[in-house]
Parts: C-alpha cells; structure tokens; sequence
C-alpha cells in the first residue's frame, strides 16, 4: 500500500493504491465535498479492516496525480470511517497496467 498527493479537480485528495483491494473506493464525505452526483448501487463489501459496509453508488471521475498523470477513475461509493479519500484497487491497476 502507498499513499498519494492526488486532484479532483482542484480539491486536493489523499489517495491510497491497495493491491489488496479488488475494487476502488471513493469516501462518500469526499464525494459529498465534490457535489458528485452518482449511480445508486448497494452490494455489501468487507474492507481491509474487516469493516463490512453497503457501496451507496457508483461514480465515473477524472483524477490527477501530483506527478501530473490523469485517470478516468471508476469508484465505488463507501459511508465508512476510512484514512482516504480515494482507494485505488486491483481494477484501477488492470485498467490502467500499473504494476
């Protein structure tokens, strides 16, 4: 796991890239500070913390990396107390042949 300096649009974001994760995450705080509006999906996940919590939705955005390189980023939508904003997993790497 690495942490990151990432940008949605001009909101700073603390993003987290967890090769243990299936899937990628945004934090509904988050994606309420960014007015986003998203699909409403609900199908239960357990978090590396053992956490088991309810995707609200799902949400199509374009992140920014302080390095400058820019994804088009599919993210489920999580309520849960985490220590990011966005969680980049194993479907964000394939997609985008980050090893």
């Amino acid at each position: 796991m690495i942490y990151l300096k990432g940008f949605v649009g001009c909101l700073q974001a603390q993003v987290l890239v967890d090769n243990g994760a299936t899937l990628s995450f945004i934090n509904e705080k988050f994606a309420q500070k960014l007015s986003l509006k998203y699909a409403l999906t609900k199908f239960m996940i357990t978090l590396g913390n053992g956490q088991v919590c309810y995707t609200k939705g799902e949400v199509f955005l374009d992140l920014r990396l302080a390095d400058g390189m820019s994804f088009k980023t599919h993210l489920q939508v999580i309520d849960a107390e985490t220590t990011y904003d966005i969680l980049l997993g194993m479907d964000f790497m394939e997609e985008n042949c980050v090893n």
